[in-house]
């Protein structure tokens, strides 16, 4: 399958360029697929998901991480305003109605994802999993999403299926130490065709 293919394709790219390194992006489940339905807030255990509790020798700079993506893009690019997948700016706090703890030394950060296939049939789907995109600060510390709220429900069903032609909004949320200043998400899907590398700032 295209999603195999891609999985095989960005964990070998990122293998070579870190040179044997401890860390490798995947687009893996990271939430249990419901059988029947899917509400539009699906909350999760909000206890941040780290590789490594220290830095790894060899492991992958950002601009190493930025170099595995097909598209290499920053949340707001307007250049990819046109482009069926796409990142609008952060948001540098959790959506209130998730109703998430704080917790010293963290914030929440919400990253919107837009997938936006105008040309796609309602006849199938394709799979797309946003709630398991981790995001790297290049120091070998992964984080995947703690939380996420869906804002279609005719776009995304079961937690893995983008429906076209319908436009998702997605917004994801990450929990992450208010030290870290830059990550990198890798994002690839079925949903579109090449693979993307998001390299999101906080100023």
């Amino acid at each position: 399958m295209m999603t195999t293919q891609k999985r095989l394709l960005s964990l070998a790219t990122i293998t070579v360029l870190t040179g044997g390194a401890v860390f490798a992006f995947t687009n893996t489940d990271g939430f249990n697929t419901q059988d029947e339905t899917v509400s539009d807030v699906a909350t999760t255990d909000t206890t941040v998901t780290k590789v490594s509790t220290s830095r790894v020798s060899g492991t992958p700079s950002i601009q190493k991480l930025m170099s595995a993506g097909m598209v290499q893009t920053y949340p707001g690019d307007p250049a990819l305003k046109k482009n069926s997948f796409r990142v609008d700016p952060i948001v540098l706090s959790a959506p209130k109605e998730l109703k998430l703890k704080e917790k010293d030394g963290y914030r929440y950060i919400t990253v919107p994802l837009i997938l936006h296939n105008k040309e796609g049939t309602s006849d199938g789907y394709s799979v797309y999993r946003p709630n398991a995109f981790s995001i790297n600060d290049g120091h070998g510390h992964d984080y995947a999403p703690v939380d996420y709220i869906s804002h279609n429900k005719k776009a995304w069903k079961y937690e893995h299926q983008y429906i076209a032609p319908n436009r998702l909004v997605m917004d994801v949320v990450y929990h992450v130490p208010k030290n870290a200043n830059t990550f990198v998400m890798f994002a690839s899907s079925d949903a579109f065709p090449k693979t993307y590398t998001v390299k999101i700032s906080i100023d």
